[in-house]
């Protein structure tokens, strides 16, 4: 390596040396790994936030009047579906389905219908819970839904003295009954939140 001397005797570093160190010294850096850090206000490093940092979404506003006006006609129109769905089955498929009620004298209807109306006014409950505390409440309430449908029908077919074609029968209507509580109860937030607009 070449040197020339300086009037204080200390040694001076021709100009191909400082080339030379210059590029030695960038591709130390380059070969480390290290990146250039973006701006904090700059719109690529906004994109680039993970999604938990990123500001949750306002929960809809609703109106509680609103929710149980709601409430109490999905639970009217739930008993009308339900009985005719029951009666169409006791009908065309000849299965004596929701009839174990001993003393109603009615073939099971009006405990039937009682049930289905403390349901839909539990699940409006539900459902204004869910819109107040949770930013998910259509995916929760899916989901209770569908536990309470697995719990009837382990009991339709373990408990009684039904025959296999009741069971049947039963585990058949509540599939049905399932799917009118969902398109109900979320008729019934659709209607709670619109008002509040």
């Amino acid at each position: 390596m070449s040197t020339s001397s300086t009037p204080s005797g200390a040694p001076r570093h021709t100009g191909a040396d400082s080339r030379r160190t210059h590029r030695s010294d960038a591709g130390t850096a380059h070969g480390s790994g290290a990146t250039a850090t973006l701006p904090a206000g700059s719109g690529a490093a906004r994109a680039e936030l993970p999604a938990r940092h990123r500001a949750a979404a306002p929960r809809p506003a609703f109106s509680m009047g609103a929710l149980w006006v709601a409430g109490f006609t999905a639970a009217g129109v739930a008993v009308l579906i339900i009985l005719g769905i029951t009666l169409l089955v006791r009908s065309f498929l000849n299965l004596a389905v929701f009839e174990n009620f001993p003393s109603t004298g009615d073939g099971g209807i009006g405990p039937l219908s009682l049930g289905v109306i403390i349901a839909m006014l539990l699940a409006t409950a539900l459902i204004g819970v869910l819109l107040r505390v949770s930013d998910r409440p259509g995916q929760i309430y899916a989901a209770v839904v569908a536990l309470a449908w697995i719990a009837f029908v382990v009991v339709a077919l373990t408990t009684g003295d039904r025959n296999p074609a009741q069971r049947f029968g039963e585990v058949l209507c509540s599939v049905l009954f399932a799917g009118v509580f969902l398109a109900l109860g979320q008729w019934v937030a659709r209607s709670a939140v619109g008002w509040a607009r």
